[in-house]
């Protein structure tokens, strides 16, 4: 799920989902280059969404993996999305939700 024991995060856009702007399988971005360099490997580069279900626009998201910064999540220009829950605890119904269904 997210992290525990991390220094506060402060990334803009933390979590995301994947399947597209009603997508229900959240993803919670690692801090580090590498780890999110994998993660878009993983499912390509035009898979994160800010969800409807985590309450955002529903528009794509870039994964920017960074050396000099926390790796994060980044709306697309133009933006106008108005999410107010960014963190990775945004996400924590749908963490719920994939729990149970397993």
């Amino acid at each position: 799920m997210h992290p525990v024991g991390r220094a506060e995060d402060t990334r803009k856009v933390q979590t995301a989902v994947l399947g597209g702007p009603d997508g229900h399988l959240p993803l919670f971005l690692p801090y580090e280059k590498q780890a999110a360099d994998l993660l878009r490997q993983k499912h390509g580069p035009n898979a994160f969404t800010c969800g409807t279900l985590l309450g955002g626009c529903g528009k794509p998201l870039t994964l920017r993996a960074c050396d000099d910064k926390k790796s994060h999540f980044a709306h697309r220009p133009p933006v106008r999305c108005t999410r107010t829950a960014l963190g990775a605890d945004s996400a924590d119904h749908l963490y719920i939700g994939e729990a149970l269904a397993k």
